[in-house]
């Protein structure tokens, strides 16, 4: 019997009756795609006109980086800012400033059709994003119902519970029609705006997992690269969802798929098991040969602007918020809970308990969105950060945390200290090796983990706080630009620098005709995943140098050729004799 993933779902999604009609008994499915050279659907659009050859960066997240409010007549159209804080502005501190960078998503406001390309028009124009127009009804079934309550629990590892109280259920086909023709309408914009030959288009998180397939059968040769910002499940967890292979074929329609840390072996996992795709290793990369075509498996930790991080905290008002948190509880270990909107009455009522039993305000609880500065300044008077999240993928906090303690009005002219307890089910978790690592299913091991931060001494303290700072720091890639003149000490040392950077828990080791990168206190596989890329860094910086780059235990290690312990014993025992 042919396999039903070959079926062909384009068409589907460029008909509105089939996401319209719930009734439909079939259960669409993404196509795998060829990219070989020459072949092409007989349904494919022409690539859209040629752009000037510059190497642009196109955007794609689920969400503009724009604030919106509705019209205020008499104009007609709603007012438009840009959101610093949103993950688009933040990822261009990657990018180079002279960069062209184009965003592609939607905005949380309906745009009736008559006003749809004066709107367009307009954010081109003034911010660079290009506005994709997804009806509410489609947002609805694609964004709140498949993405929401289907994709997001499963990718992190919650199995659906058919017919449990609150639990989740197999989605139904027209959910998965409406996700299908959501993406579609994300590659018809990104297609409007790109040039295939010259720019790089970086879609990014679950909303648009499908995307990679529209756009490489519509354009074969285009530049994709794919983030995933949640986890990634188990081979045993993933394999529940009814369109498994449909998604993992559309991810490996990119050129690169990037994920943090352990999911990425989950990703590969998956491949294997339910492609029978098999992996290796190409250039210090992980790799999947794919009809024809290689794809690019990459472990990308994230990191944070401190830059921009810093201004905040020296803004006035940042520093106004901080010294009233300082002057209203002096002698108080302060905490901040984000509660989750799907709890809310139980945590309330678990604070509420609590400081009844203490007789104050032990527990202190915000609701909503909390501004930035406000949040820096609490940032910056916590005694201690805890993330306890069950699972969770993007986790900036614990970063941004300790970058505001160093600049925390209330350590002014002292050492400066934090201390994070930090769930070892999160993303950031393997990078912070001077965090306190909890299971949060364990109460009495957080409960532990909790006082041992306060109750700790302050050296400590300020040891666990500078370890997290040097990683949280912007690390210095442009030294990679390397003069070919130099000795190969000085070529090697940069790159392993680089390295140590990136890799919290290693360091180089200088040794008299020796450079040593060590990683026994980081991840072990984070840091077996940075050897490998530091090896092949490495050989291919140093081809052209009389030295032997080599892989140890722990280590990564660059000696001159003909040197060895035994050569230098030979040598002494020669020596003695004469």
């Amino acid at each position: 019997m042919p396999s039903r993933s070959s079926a062909n779902l384009l068409d589907l999604a460029e008909s509105n009756s089939d996401y319209a009609d719930p009734t439909r008994h079939h259960s669409p499915r993404l196509p795998r795609v060829l990219t070989l050279p020459n072949v092409l659907p007989d349904d494919s659009l022409d690539s859209p006109p040629p752009s000037p050859s510059l190497t642009r960066r196109i955007l794609v997240n689920h969400r503009l980086p724009l604030r919106v409010s509705p019209p205020v007549p008499p104009s007609r159209l709603p007012s438009f800012s840009l959101d610093p804080d949103s993950l688009s502005i933040l990822l261009l501190s990657g990018l180079p400033e002279s960069c062209p960078v184009i965003h592609v998503g939607t905005i949380p406001l309906f745009v009736s059709p008559d006003l749809q390309d004066e709107v367009a028009d307009l954010l081109f124009t003034r911010f660079h994003c290009v506005p994709v127009f997804v009806s509410p009804e489609i947002h609805s079934l694609f964004y709140h119902s498949f993405c929401k309550r289907h994709l997001w629990p499963l990718l992190h590892s919650q199995l659906p519970l058919a017919g449990s109280a609150g639990g989740a259920t197999p989605f139904p086909p027209n959910l998965w029609r409406a996700f299908v023709s959501a993406n579609k309408l994300f590659a018809d914009k990104v297609l409007e705006v790109a040039n295939p030959d010259d720019d790089l288009v970086w879609a990014h998180d679950y909303h648009l997992m499908a995307l990679p397939t529209f756009l490489r059968r519509r354009s074969p040769r285009i530049k994709l690269g794919f983030f995933l910002h949640s986890p990634f499940p188990s081979s045993e967890i993933f394999k529940t969802l009814p369109a498994r292979e449909e998604l993992l074929r559309a991810l490996l329609n990119a050129d690169l798929v990037s994920f943090h840390l352990d999911y990425a072996r989950h990703f590969l996992s998956c491949c294997s098991r339910l492609l029978g795709l098999d992996y290796a290793s190409n250039r210090g990369h992980l790799a999947i040969e794919y009809y024809g075509r290689t794809v690019t498996v990459k472990i990308v930790p994230t990191g944070i602007h401190v830059g921009r991080l810093h201004s905040i905290a020296e803004a006035s008002e940042t520093k106004s918020k901080a010294s009233e948190l300082v002057a209203r509880s002096p002698t108080l270990r302060a905490a901040m809970a984000l509660t989750c909107s799907a709890f809310q009455d139980e945590t309330h009522s678990l604070a509420a308990r609590i400081n009844a039993r203490f007789g104050y305000d032990a527990i202190v609880l915000i609701d909503g969105p909390v501004p930035t500065p406000e949040k820096v300044a609490y940032y910056a008077i916590a005694e201690c950060c805890v993330v306890n999240c069950i699972r969770d993928g993007l986790n900036l906090v614990p970063y941004k945390y300790t970058a505001c303690r160093q600049w925390s009005p209330a350590l002014e002219g002292k050492p400066k200290k934090s201390v994070i307890v930090v769930s070892e089910f999160i993303g950031c978790s393997p990078s912070l090796s001077g965090a306190i690592r909890v299971n949060p299913w364990n109460v009495d091991d957080v409960a532990e983990a909790m006082n041992l931060a306060i109750t700790m001494p302050e050296a400590e303290k300020q040891l666990r706080h500078e370890k997290h700072y040097k990683w949280s720091r912007d690390s210095p890639w442009e030294s990679c630009m390397i003069p070919a003149d130099f000795d190969w000490k000085k070529i090697a040392e940069p790159v392993m620098r680089l390295y140590t950077e990136a890799t919290d828990g290693s360091y180089i080791e200088h040794k008299e005709s020796a450079l040593v990168w060590h990683h026994q206190d980081a991840d072990p596989d984070f840091g077996s995943c940075q050897a490998k890329e530091l090896l092949d860094h490495l050989e291919n910086v140093l081809a052209n140098e009389p030295v032997v780059v080599k892989r140890g235990q722990h280590i990564v290690e660059v000696n001159p050729q003909g040197i060895s312990k035994g050569i230098v014993v030979q040598n002494l025992i020669s020596t003695m004799f004469e």
